[in-house]
């Protein structure tokens, strides 16, 4: 315990945080071939997907009946950067029903969307439009590298593809496929957890804003997105609209 080997250790940790600052200067300049495959696994992350595109629809419903159809009334979509796993553009529009124009009390008791915040707003087709256009602008469209992210199948595997149908849309190649964190987490953990509050309660997340709020539950899922990150869950597709999971 002599000062000599205090020295020794403070010199040694010196030397050891120089090196370590040289390979991520060497990782920044993208000269990594010389790295074995620990360190490339150790220091570099590899992503899949540039980005994550995280939805929740919420859509037109009745207490303890079903409706025909089924419209979507909230269309929210962020861009989160596989990364950094911040929220980098946020696309939300609310949407005028074409078949069931009146929202019911159930509906607005859940999702917390009165009338006149649909009344004069775009009908889906129209709003379908500006979210491509978004994509455009985003530089995602025709590109492969990014991935629709969910909290269950609902969104993706039926309401979407019922709603392009009910607005003569062709349903977009890059919505047959996503990533439903449930199963995500299932894969896992050996987990199913069903519900949204469930999922947060399990990883210790508060709730943000109001569930049943599609931009609120966006956030939500932006949240258990960096968790399962965090955990060191694979963010892949999970799902298709052949009803056939894929992992």
């Amino acid at each position: 315990n002599s000062y000599a080997d205090y020295i020794w250790i403070v010199l040694f940790c010196s030397d050891v945080i120089f090196v370590l600052m040289a390979i991520l200067d060497l990782m920044k300049a993208g000269r990594t071939a010389w790295l074995s495959p620990f360190l490339m696994r150790t220091f570099i992350r590899k992503h899949s997907y540039e980005h994550y595109l995280i939805v929740d629809f919420e859509a037109t419903c009745l207490f303890k009946e079903k409706i025909v159809p089924q419209e979507i009334i909230e269309f929210p979509c962020l861009k989160v950067g596989s990364r950094t796993l911040t929220i980098e553009s946020v696309f939300h529009h609310y949407v005028k029903p074409l078949h069931h124009q009146e929202l019911s009390q159930f509906c607005t008791q859940l999702t917390g969307i009165v009338q006149d915040m649909v009344d004069d707003q775009l009908d889906f087709a129209q709003c379908f439009s500006q979210f491509e256009s978004w994509l455009r602008e985003e530089s995602l469209w025709n590109r492969r590298d990014w991935l629709f992210v969910t909290y269950g199948d609902w969104d993706l595997r039926k309401m979407l593809p019922t709603q392009c149908k009910l607005s003569s849309i062709r349903l977009p190649d890059y919505a047959t496929r996503w990533a439903n964190l449930q199963k995500v987490y299932a894969h896992q953990s050996g987990k199913f957890i069903q519900k949204m509050p469930a999922m947060l309660d399990e990883l210790g997340l508060p709730l943000h804003g109001r569930h049943h709020s599609g931009i609120d539950d966006c956030i939500n899922i932006a949240n258990i997105l960096k968790s399962l990150v965090g955990k060191g869950c694979d963010i892949l597709p999970t799902s298709d609209f052949s009803n056939t999971a894929t992992t």
